[in-house]
């Protein structure tokens, strides 16, 4: 049968399974000893691992009734590719053209690795070598890239950070060092636990509670049996061990769990944990990060202002489209595409032979191009046979044209107030060392997002936004999305704290991250829900991961773990029911024989206890197989309108099945002639 320890996520089978393995040894030895009763004892044995069987059989049922969906979703992880190298030295220039890929799980402290343009930061560390912009949007929330050089004090790398630049770097990791960020957090999440909610913690307790309360009956019963001169066989006690244990409940918990589990699959919701849905029915906060949560966590162009409004609209983004064409940032490929949608099928066609892309750089922190001859890229009333065209931040497009940003053209300083106030990011364009006009940025909100959160906020649950960015961005964001509440420039440390007093207060919160900056919050919370394109140790920190952006995915939680609350909540009255009325149905038959004027309470008339002991095993085995349907039944069924019902009806099905049953079942092992 099944090995006891993968039981040991439910003690109660356990007991069983090893109940069962030591009847099964007296079994056999009565066998060989050539006892009068060994039939009957392996036959009771037999019941006692059917009793575990049909409990399997249930768990069994929901992984084929899942795995025949489509849309089952395979949570696969997989390990990082490092570039390793083995040293540096000042002789050799190329020395960071000389790495060895190896395996993420290899490196060790002190260790070197090369970082190229587009890479994500594996490791915290510091960098020795280069000079590059990074961007830091998963640790700190904010978008701007900083530049991180060997030589300056700002030479700290993050884990999730990603290198923005045409640079490379060569960082050597400190995972031990006290003063990491990667430390920091370790430190955070080593007193962190995620609690249980409440009802998983009663219902456990009603679990071991009626466990406890029966046995305790049992060894009385024994011990009065004992001193009324009654011998029960040990395999008997064993037996009514099982029998008066919540042997359904504990047989189908699991069941239902796994059932819930998978029909949150299809949805494209993964649960790590099932700390995630004890607490997802008491739900009533939900707290989200911004950058990477509710906002694309990438600046992309919304929108030109031109300085010469006499410019045609296909000349613009003619320019822009140059400008970016080559360009692989997240702005730049943004850029790219907005002006493809503009220009549709008047695309220019470029001759590279003449094209000269000047990447984004730590030594040149603008980007552009450099196009000589260039027939036919006309305005209406000039033609252009030279592009020159630079594009950067304020300050680095006034150093290119040695102008101070105090001297900037009224109209332009004027729309760069303007995006600043929308929270917005400015780029500036030049064309021919002339300022040619200003390309708007913004970190876009998610698609669907508002809509998501009206959602959330109507089934009464508060949305609160914790982020690192400025408090400019978070209060724009947050009033454009209708938030109750946000919080700006939080550390990581302040993310945790704040969760934690939510919880003091009594709220059961949800929170979504997707940085490492989350990654001490999303722990902490009762619901730590993060994405599938998430670095590996956020989602590690996290018991619940979605392979979409839909933060409303919380709901489609709630509802399904309503319906498993229901479900356990009927088979815990069953089961309490069935217990109390077996103790009835053992009892009067067990001293009938010493004390025949008990066999008053006798009032079915069961034949002996020979008969009664395996009628209720093969009961006690029999209604867990009745009872499976309830785990796939229809979930409109337990709406929290007919709980009572349920409860009712569970509870007197509970009470009055195992007079009913056990009796039919005596009946027959009688006819049989087994007993």
């Amino acid at each position: 049968m099944s090995n006891p320890w993968l039981l040991r996520s439910n003690p109660i089978l356990m007991i069983v399974w090893i109940i069962a393995f030591i009847a099964t040894i007296l079994a056999i030895s009565q066998y060989y000893a050539k006892a009068s009763d060994y039939k009957l004892s392996m036959i009771i044995t037999f019941w006692l691992w059917m009793t575990i069987f049909f409990a399997k059989l249930a768990e069994v049922l929901v992984e084929i009734r899942w795995n025949k969906s489509d849309s089952v979703i395979n949570y696969n992880k997989s390990e990082k590719i490092i570039k390793k190298i083995f040293a540096i030295n000042d002789t050799n220039t190329d020395y960071h053209k000389k790495y060895v890929e190896v395996k993420c799980s290899s490196i060790k402290s002190g260790d070197l690795i090369l970082l190229l343009s587009g890479e994500i930061v594996p490791f915290d560390g510091i960098v020795v070598a280069g000079t590059g912009y990074v961007n830091e949007t998963d640790s700190t929330g904010a978008l701007s890239p900083t530049l991180k050089s060997h030589s300056d004090y700002n030479n700290r790398l993050v884990t999730g950070s990603f290198i923005e630049s045409s640079d490379w770097l060569i960082m050597q990791v400190t995972l031990s060092e006290r003063k990491s960020f990667f430390a920091k957090l370790t430190k955070l999440l080593a007193n962190i636990e995620r609690q249980q909610g409440s009802n998983e913690i009663a219902l456990q307790r009603i679990i071991w509670g009626l466990g406890i309360l029966f046995i305790s009956v049992l060894f009385s019963i024994a011990a009065i049996a004992d001193y009324s001169g009654i011998k029960i066989p040990i395999i008997y006690l064993l037996d009514m061990v099982v029998i008066l244990l919540p042997t359904t409940l504990s047989g189908l918990q699991h069941a239902i769990i796994m059932y819930g589990t998978g029909a949150l699959k299809t949805k494209h919701i993964i649960i790590r944990d099932k700390v995630a849905l004890d607490n997802a029915v008491d739900v009533n906060v939900v707290v989200l990060d911004k950058t990477g949560t509710i906002t694309v966590g990438q600046r992309e162009m919304v929108d030109f202002m031109a300085v010469d409004r006499e410019l045609s609209e296909k000349f613009i983004n003619t320019v822009l489209y140059l400008s970016s064409v080559l360009d692989d940032t997240t702005e730049g490929e943004s850029i790219k595409h907005f002006t493809e949608h503009k220009l549709e099928e008047d695309i220019p066609n470029i001759d590279f032979s003449k094209y000269q892309y000047l990447p984004f750089a730590a030594t040149h922190p603008i980007s552009g191009c450099d196009y000589y001859y260039a027939p036919g890229f006309a305005n209406d009333n000039k033609l252009y046979q030279q592009f020159d065209i630079r594009k950067g931040s304020i300050t680095e497009i006034c150093k290119y044209l040695e102008l101070h940003p105090n001297a900037l053209p009224e109209n332009i300083r004027t729309e760069i107030i303007n995006i600043t106030e929308v929270c917005g990011s400015v780029l500036l364009v030049t064309l021919n060392h002339k300022i040619f006009g200003i390309i708007h940025l913004r970190d876009k909100l998610r698609k669907q997002i508002k809509k998501q959160i009206q959602k959330i906020q109507d089934d009464d649950i508060l949305t609160i936004m914790l982020t690192g960015d400025n408090a400019n961005i978070a209060g724009y964001i947050a009033k454009k999305l209708g938030m109750h509440a946000y919080y700006a420039e939080v550390t990581p440390e302040k993310k945790l704290e704040f969760i934690r007093n939510l919880q003091q207060q009594g709220y059961t919160v949800a929170m979504y991250g997707d940085g490492v900056g989350d990654i001490a919050a999303l722990a902490q919370a009762d619901i730590g829900i993060t994405f599938d394109r998430s670095v590996e140790s956020v989602k590690n920190a996290s018991n619940v991961v979605l392979c979409n952006n839909n933060i409303a995915n919380i709901l489609d939680i709630r509802n399904v773990c309503r319906i498993m609350a229901i479900k356990l909540g009927a088979l815990t009255v069953f089961s309490l029911g069935a217990d109390i009325a077996k103790y009835f149905v053992i009892v009067p038959a067990l001293f009938t024989t010493a004390f025949p004027s008990l066999s008053v309470l006798n009032l079915f008339y069961f034949n002996s206890l020979d008969s009664v002991i395996l009628s209720s095993v093969m009961f006690n085995a029999l209604v867990t197989l009745v009872l499976i349907p309830i785990v796939f039944s229809n979930p409109i069924y337990y709406s929290k309108h007919s709980l009572w019902r349920n409860l009712l009806l569970y509870g007197l099905g509970g009470i009055l099945s195992p007079f009913i049953f056990i009796k039919t079942i005596d009946m027959f092992v009688h006819w049989l002639g087994l007993v």
